[in-house]
């Protein structure tokens, strides 16, 4: 069943072209060249100016600027949880108690989300921040999130959510949009995704669920000038973006229509004190397995995909199911994406090249991006 929650009244790295068959996928690994290492692309003890300054110093344009954590969590009595906390919008929550057999289909989940972006119920200038030697904290009416790596934190109250959260990173530092010092007034983006494990408390509706054992995912993204629309790439089959951890490695993959019937993907696996990045052709994809229409959005959308990659240090085989969802409309330049946040598991199996094997049963969440409306303005920005 799911827990009554009323709604309330840079161009990446690297592109990787994802076949459309898992098995070629696979028997390819027989002929292809050994994927590549991208350890310059890594941070694994990343300090806070690396973690991205709040405006750049050489700075003087507008600027869009991105920090926050998605939490996934089975609490300390057995709820499944999906909790948003990102700064340049309003808090989402979706906490589901479905069995076995239930989390085998979509469930038309109510949940708790309100607005989209801080001028929908704020002024300007309402969204505080701090920055030392050692901290950056970000805080918005009752909510502070701070950074001091490895260590990050979630307090206090913000669109009806009260979090009291610790987070510690458990990967290495992605830049998947590039490092921070690459933003200028001149234009550019930067990026960093990385995987923590998460403990403390969530209080939503009166209701207070403990977490002993969650993870969390942290990105950090600034882009300078006009923020990209994305409107182009998240047409068709639109762009998901995966994070699944078990209690001995994790991965976190993103994919992008560019048309054609092929995706472009990005991903990192975290596995014995390793964080692997794929960002080459043939090495990995993503394949939907099973839609499901929303009775709301009226939209049909996958609800169930299979996730294989090569990598230097083994194969990975994955299967994420999705179960309940809350959803937002992303209003962009030219057109609106609308976005359905999935609450997930996944059966996982990475093998090792040496033979050895690690299969886990996962706790996952998915994004699932996808262009609703396009005005078809000729800028592709």
């Amino acid at each position: 069943m799911s827990l009554l929650f009323p709604t309330p009244t840079y161009t990446p790295p690297g592109q990787l072209l994802a076949s459309t068959s898992t098995a070629a996928l696979l028997a390819s690994s027989l002929c292809i060249p050994a994927p590549p290492s991208y350890t310059n692309l890594l941070a694994p003890g990343f300090e806070v100016p690396q973690d991205g300054p709040i405006v750049p110093d050489n700075y003087t344009k507008d600027l869009f600027s991105d920090f926050g954590y998605v939490v996934r969590a089975r609490t300390d009595s057995e709820e499944d949880l999906l909790l948003w906390l990102f700064l340049y919008r309003q808090s989402a929550l979706l906490v589901t108690n479905y069995t076995g057999p239930e989390k085998e289909i979509m469930h038309n989940t109510p949940f708790l989300n309100k607005g989209q972006n801080l001028d929908d119920y704020y002024s300007p200038g309402s969204l505080q921040w701090n920055e030392t030697k050692d901290e950056v904290t970000w805080k918005l009416d009752g909510r502070e999130l701070a950074s001091s790596p490895p260590y990050y934190k979630a307090r206090g109250e913000h669109g009806g959510i009260e979090v009291n959260l610790d987070l510690v990173q458990w990967s290495d530092l992605f830049y998947q949009i590039g490092p921070f010092t690459e933003v200028n007034s001149e234009g550019g983006g930067a990026g960093g995704i990385l995987h923590l494990k998460a403990s403390g408390t969530v209080t939503a509706n009166n209701i207070t669920y403990t977490i002993s054992e969650g993870y969390a995912i942290h990105e950090r993204i600034i882009t300078a000038g006009v923020v990209p629309a994305r409107l182009q790439y998240m047409g068709g089959r639109g762009s998901p973006w995966f994070n699944s951890w078990g209690k001995q490695f994790s991965f976190w993959t993103m994919g992008t229509d560019i048309g054609n019937d092929t995706q472009s993907i990005q991903m990192f696996i975290n596995i014995d004190n390793q964080t692997i990045i794929v960002e080459e052709p043939l090495y990995a994809q993503i394949n939907a397995l099973n839609s499901w229409f929303d009775p709301k959005t009226n939209q049909i959308n996958p609800s169930k995909w299979k996730i294989t990659s090569i990598t230097e240090l083994g194969t990975l085989d994955a299967t994420v199911t999705a179960y309940g969802r809350y959803y937002y409309t992303w209003i962009r330049r030219g057109g609106t994406i609308l976005v359905h946040s999935y609450i997930a598991d996944t059966v996982a199996t990475f093998t090792r090249k040496n033979g050895t094997v690690v299969s886990e049963k996962q706790v996952s969440m998915v994004e699932y991006m996808r262009t609703l409306y396009n005005q078809g303005l000729d800028e592709v920005v």
